[in-house]
């Protein structure tokens, strides 16, 4: 909350202090290398199960439109844009007739955008920036399974939420028109609603969804972004 006041502060008097500038846009294409790991206690509904989960992911690209005036940016991202169809089926050849043993149609569908405000603490004639910024990161994540055979059941889960990030900044004019951009997200908050629906029928229509609104503080997420940026 103090850093955000401040930099509302240093906005109104940058924009009362300096004269009318023209607006400057600029594209980004990002490298993003992610890495995360937690771990979940024992809870009362299962007091001896315990999950663990670590996961890297070495790169992967998200296109950024950047707006700068007074030395003010405001950078809209897409962060995430995925979607994958998987089908697949087993069966066995009973003369002439097909047995089905296992199989299931799968969607997975992952969509996220980033919106962000940053500080520039150097003066804007200099090769070098030095930002501090915050964003808001709102995504949407969608499983869904449809079974081939009666052994299973149809199952989806959605889960829709919002990350706020700490992002400190450094870029480089590399020419007049190209720019590196070097910066490392501080994940402050994940607050997600997540949904999951299992379609056995001999649970009730109660207990086949189950809905869980969580806020986790400062995971033990690390992300690491280099951008190759085009003023133009």
């Amino acid at each position: 909350m103090l850093l955000f006041g401040f930099i509302c502060f240093a906005q109104k008097n940058i924009y009362a202090q300096e004269t009318e500038e023209e607006i400057v846009y600029q594209i980004k294409m990002y490298y993003n290398f992610v890495h995360s790991s937690f771990e979940y206690e024992p809870t009362a509904e299962n007091l001896l199960r315990v999950y663990e989960s670590e996961e890297t992911d070495f790169g992967y690209i998200t296109p950024a439109l950047t707006i700068t005036k007074n030395r003010m940016k405001h950078e809209i991202e897409l962060s995430a844009l995925r979607v994958k169809r998987d089908e697949d089926f087993e069966g066995i050849d009973a003369g002439g007739s097909i047995i089905p043993v296992e199989g299931s149609l799968d969607w997975q569908i992952d969509v996220g955008l980033r919106y962000e405000f940053m500080l520039n603490f150097l003066r804007d004639e200099l090769r070098h920036g030095l930002f501090v910024g915050t964003s808001v990161a709102p995504y949407f994540n969608y499983w869904n399974t449809v079974p081939k055979t009666s052994a299973s059941f149809p199952a989806n889960t959605k889960v829709f939420g919002t990350r706020l990030h700490l992002i400190p900044r450094y870029t480089y004019d590399i020419s007049n028109k190209w720019f590196v951009d070097v910066n490392f997200p501080i994940e402050v908050v994940d607050a997600f609603i997540h949904r999951n629906y299992w379609g056995n029928p001999i649970l009730s229509s109660n207990e086949r969804v189950r809905t869980d609104i969580q806020a986790n503080f400062f995971d033990n997420v690390f992300r690491f972004r280099v951008g190759i940026g085009l003023k133009l």
